[in-house]
């Protein structure tokens, strides 16, 4: 379910937005009884200015019996935010934490028929940035968004044939 796609929304698996879950919670909780898992996958954004009271009513709304797994790749303070969780559902919760990335974190440009990683060092050497990485993630950085802009100016000194170059950023 999304703000404009509704396939099945009477099917055994939901898969939507946080904010079109919640309005659901509010306008037709008749789904609630036979709910038994929610999966919110980017739990980090409980601390997003924009989005944060939406996370925060879907957990706070759900029945108790209701198993949450929350899933995150970014929050430092897992502990917290499974202590909060702890206390607002009256449930136990277990935090588990792995400091092994199985998908990489690696933002790329593709440029000509290569895929160039993101950064470049003092030589101007395009190469892989894994700090760059994480404040793109964020996109309020705005030095992250000048790195960007560095490593197409990079490649475009060094490979002048690969104009015209256009450049997609998908952001809200």
């Amino acid at each position: 379910l999304t703000g404009d796609t509704r396939i099945r929304p009477s099917a055994n698996l939901l898969v939507a937005t946080t904010e079109i879950f919640r309005a659901r919670l509010i306008s037709d909780n008749s789904f609630l009884s036979d709910l038994r898992v929610v999966i919110f996958d980017e739990v980090h954004f409980l601390s997003d200015e924009e989005r944060g009271l939406a996370w925060e009513e879907a957990v706070l709304m759900l029945p108790p019996g209701v198993q949450l797994v929350c899933l995150s790749a970014t929050v430092p303070n897992f502990r917290d935010v499974a202590g909060w969780i702890c206390e607002a559902r009256s449930a136990a919760v277990h935090a588990i934490a792995t400091l092994n990335r199985p998908v990489p974190l690696d933002h790329k440009v593709l440029a000509g028929h290569m895929l160039h990683p993101v950064g470049t060092n003092a030589e101007g050497v395009v190469a892989a940035n894994s700090t760059l990485s994480e404040q793109i993630g964020r996109r309020k950085d705005q030095a992250a968004l000048r790195e960007v802009a560095n490593t197409l100016q990079a490649l475009l000194r060094t490979s002048p044939e690969l104009r015209p170059l256009i450049v997609f950023s998908f952001s809200k």
